[in-house]
Formats: C-alpha cells, structure tokens, sequence
C-alpha cells in the first residue's frame, strides 16, 4: 500500500494535519481540502485511492459531496464527523461511504481502518474475475473456490454468500442483516456455519 493516495477533507486545520503526519508515516502520498467546493475537481485531477471526508464542512456537507462523488466513480470514502447518532451515519453509509468513524478517534486506528479499506478495495477489484489471496482463491465464472488449492464443493447459495461478503465489506464488518440475507432468497444462518 506504500504510495498510494489519499485525500482528507478537513476544514479543521489541526484534525486535517494530525491525519496527514500520521498516513504520512505509513507512506501514503497525502492532499488536503479544508472545504468541500472543490471535491471533485480534486478527484478528476489527482485520483486518490481513498478519501477521509468531513461530513460538516463550509460551503458543501460531506453527504452531498459523497453522493457526488458516486457518479464520478467508484473511490473509497471514509467519514469523519462529530456527529454519533446512528441514524447520521445511515445517510452516509447509503451514499457509498465504506466506513464511518466519530471524532474524537485515534489516528493509529483510522490508518489501520484505511489500510483494511485498501486491501478489501483490491480484493473487490480482483472479485470481478478469478480472484486469488493466499490462500482463499474465488472463480465467480466457474462458481468455484478454494482453499490451500482444495475445492470447498460449496453450494450456490454459499458461494453466493461468500461473494457477497466479499464484494460487500461493510455487511462483513456490521454482520449481514436479515433484510440483506432476503436477497439471497433464504436465511443465511446454515450457510455461515457452513463457509
């Protein structure tokens, strides 16, 4: 992940830089925005890997900038706001943002988030055709997977289950809901014990 982008929207200047020093540190290529007028001119000019995004910022809210942003492309988007009720972070988490994370925070913990981001972003890039992370190996063409070289013989609703989870990592990270399991036109409990 050394050299990657990263983007912060922050208009407080002291949150904004403590951020840069620490991704700073772990070799991330590093830009701030300190309001959210110029987002996507930004993101058309310098395509970061990731952005952090304030949701309260001068001139345009994070939320407006994210659903801006889903029509451009498909960029990772992390939130960061004061805000701590659940039903803000809902607005969000529709709009496309992959994590949310409440100030006050720990700077080693959103590296560590942004790191995790980076490596399911790859791992979704990869899932469109046969993706292979030692040792787990998914073939979306062929339904097939495997571990260590060893078929699993999992069923299509599991292989369906597990790429699901692997395309979607905030059902992962929040446990998959019964309202997301409908999708898949059966509970998923049998089949998580199963994978």
């Amino acid at each position: 992940m050394p050299g990657q982008n990263i983007l912060i929207v922050e208009d407080d200047r002291k949150t904004a830089e403590l951020l840069s020093d620490y991704l700073a540190l772990s070799d991330f290529n590093v830009s701030l925005l300190d309001h959210g007028d110029h987002v996507d001119h930004e993101v058309r000019l310098y395509s970061p890997d990731l952005i952090i995004l304030d949701i309260m910022l001068p001139c345009k809210d994070g939320i407006s900038i994210c659903q801006e942003l889903r029509s451009l492309s498909k960029i990772s988007i992390l939130i960061l706001s004061a805000k701590m009720d659940d039903l803000d972070r809902i607005p969000g988490l529709e709009s496309g943002v992959v994590d949310y994370i409440c100030k006050p925070f720990s700077p080693e913990e959103v590296v560590a988030r942004i790191k995790a981001i980076l490596r399911r972003k790859s791992f979704i890039e990869s899932i469109e055709g046969k993706f292979a992370a030692e040792p787990i190996t998914i073939n979306p063409e062929r339904y097939n997977t495997t571990i260590a070289g060893k078929d699993l013989h999992l069923t299509l609703i599991e292989f369906q289950l597990l790429k699901l989870m692997a395309s979607m990592p905030v059902l992962v990270a929040a446990g998959v809901s019964s309202t997301s399991a409908l999708t898949l036109g059966k509970s998923v409990d049998k089949y998580f014990t199963n994978i």
